[in-house]
């Protein structure tokens, strides 16, 4: 395995070939490791490495980032089912073409995406959830990122966020998901 392959491993399988050129490895280099089949190219300025998870792939293709059920999913949040792969998408933005059964979000995110991300930040996540799941089923998702620590409610309490989270924000606690849960079974 080339030094290249383990970089973009350790990016998650997937990286934008500018921020492969600014770590210094050279045009030539990157399309040399795509020629030998070392690399595969989703899309024009992206290179994935063979194996990469398959999401990642899709996501580079298609221009878009995995949030809302897909993301939460991801993170090992508590999601009841996922149906479709929820992706979101820049507003304004013509993206590449996207699986049937797609759920494509338009919103601005309250958190700003970087250029290379391919996976949504869990606040942009909670807020895609809000506004697109019924309240019990993005009560749990929200209460589940509240329990493992990846997101802080005084942190979502300052940001500008759409009626629907706020009225989660209002309601949700890092401790109730397992009483409502046990609730149902027992």
């Amino acid at each position: 395995m080339t030094e290249l392959q383990d970089v973009v491993r350790e990016q998650g399988g997937v990286a934008r070939v500018s921020a492969l050129r600014t770590q210094g490895f050279s045009r030539r280099t990157i399309e040399g490791e795509v020629a030998a089949g070392a690399l595969i190219r989703p899309r024009n300025g992206w290179v994935a490495a063979p194996g990469a998870n398959p999401f990642l792939i899709a996501a580079a293709r298609a221009g878009v980032v995995l949030t809302c059920v897909t993301q939460a999913s991801r993170l090992g949040l508590w999601v009841l089912r996922e149906e479709a792969v929820h992706v979101a998408a820049p507003q304004h933005r013509h993206i590449g073409e996207v699986r049937e059964g797609t759920r494509v979000h338009w919103a601005r995110p309250v958190v700003p995406r970087h250029p290379d991300a391919l996976a949504d930040r869990v606040e942009n996540v909670l807020v895609l959830v809000a506004t697109c799941l019924p309240q019990e089923e993005a009560l749990a998702i929200w209460e589940s990122a509240l329990r493992q620590g990846l997101v802080a409610r005084e942190e979502l309490s300052r940001m500008l966020l759409p009626t629907a989270a706020r009225a989660l924000l209002e309601v949700c606690s890092p401790y109730s998901v397992a009483v409502r849960v046990i609730g149902r079974i027992g």
